[in-house]
């Protein structure tokens, strides 16, 4: 009898989740929107590098990276140009006081505005009043840093005080109230990074955030930025990897596989100071899905130019890239695809179908 079949149906239903802003569905309205009207539908945003943790295994190659984005065109491009939904990830965090934090507020008033979901990536320490209140009105979802409940691994893993870390942790209690399930997708998400810090309590971690609800978004360790000053001290070997795979896929009864994050097909990657990259490589908007360091390649500004401009060249760049991408992508060990890229054979499938339907 398969494991998920003895389960009572409270916990099935607890354990058959998803993270909303990386759901299939968004994933194949923005795709069809893409194939059909030549038109990307979704915004990748950084802000500046500025964080307050010190992660071992941080991969963001470059962490001083200052602010200039023009606020006003990214209000623009999202009141005009039919986005749908909006990742703000990358590079520092978008909590921190500051420059980010008041970027990251204008552009969930966007959102709020035009009723469009926003998803950040955060590290949890700062959690505000106003980012709860879009939480509960469902503009914000939050997919936040949880490789461990111990305080101790917690301020090893991050680089902060023990203070810190217990107060990390606090939020992440405070966060999970406020998770809701509209039919198995959840707004709140949980991106664990298993390492040689954390090995022992990776499963623990797993259960615990199908328990409460929160899905967990299992990732491998990049070689990039700071990480690679400690890589071999970090690093999970391949079977040890498998075998938390295997595990997790025993607990919930069917094969866990890391899902897409939409934006890398069809999201519209802008960094920090507005320039609009593409990964040099294949085309796509977000090259993270390397496990080693991503190329960029500078392809537009939304200072100076209209979005629409900046949308045929990314199309072209892709018409140009993307066969001698599919050749490398295909011919490397899946090993070599870390970050948010899930599973490369499903990111090559929906890329081609893509492509040559477009081409066709």
């Amino acid at each position: 009898m398969p494991f998920c079949k003895k389960r009572k149906m409270e916990d099935w239903v607890m354990i058959n989740i998803m993270y909303a802003p990386w759901a299939d569905y968004i994933s194949a309205k923005a795709e069809e929107t893409l194939l059909n009207s030549r038109r990307f539908s979704l915004l990748d945003i950084q802000l500046s590098g500025e964080c307050n943790f010190n992660c071992r295994y941080c991969d963001s190659p470059d962490r001083n990276k200052q602010f200039h984005l023009p606020l006003s065109k990214v209000r623009n491009i999202i009141r005009t140009e039919k986005i749908t939904c909006v990742y703000i990830c990358g590079l520092g965090e978008p909590t921190v006081i500051g420059q980010n934090y008041n970027a990251l507020i204008e552009i969930l008033k966007s959102c709020d505005e035009e009723k469009i979901q926003c998803s950040i990536f955060t590290n949890l320490y700062w959690i505000t009043d106003e980012l709860i209140e879009y939480i509960k009105n469902g503009t914000l979802n939050i997919l936040f840093k949880l490789d461990s409940f111990n305080p101790v691994e917690v301020s090893n893993i991050y680089g902060i005080s023990p203070d810190m870390a217990e107060s990390q942790l606090k939020n992440v209690q405070k966060i999970i109230k406020l998770t809701r399930n509209n039919n198995g997708y959840v707004n709140i998400g949980a991106s664990i990074v298993p390492t040689k810090l954390n090995y022992s309590g990776i499963m623990n971690t797993i259960k615990e955030c199908f328990r409460i609800g929160v899905y967990p978004l299992l990732t491998d360790l990049g070689y990039s930025g700071n990480v690679m000053n400690e890589y071999e001290a970090l690093y999970l070997g391949i079977d040890e990897m498998k075998e938390i795979k295997s595990e997790i896929s025993e607990f919930i009864g069917k094969e866990y596989n890391l899902p897409i994050c939409p934006s890398i097909i069809s999201g519209v990657h802008i960094n920090p100071l507005g320039k609009v990259t593409v990964d040099s490589r294949s085309g796509l908007s977000c090259g993270w899905f390397w496990a080693n360091e991503p190329v960029f390649f500078e392809i537009g500004d939304i200072n100076t130019e209209s979005f629409q401009a900046i949308n045929e060249k990314i199309l072209k760049y892709r018409k140009e890239f993307f066969f001698s991408f599919v050749k490398e992508a295909s011919t490397n060990d899946n090993q070599v695809f870390g970050g948010c890229g899930g599973n490369i054979t499903l990111l090559l499938e929906r890329y081609k179908k893509i492509q040559q339907g477009g081409n066709s």
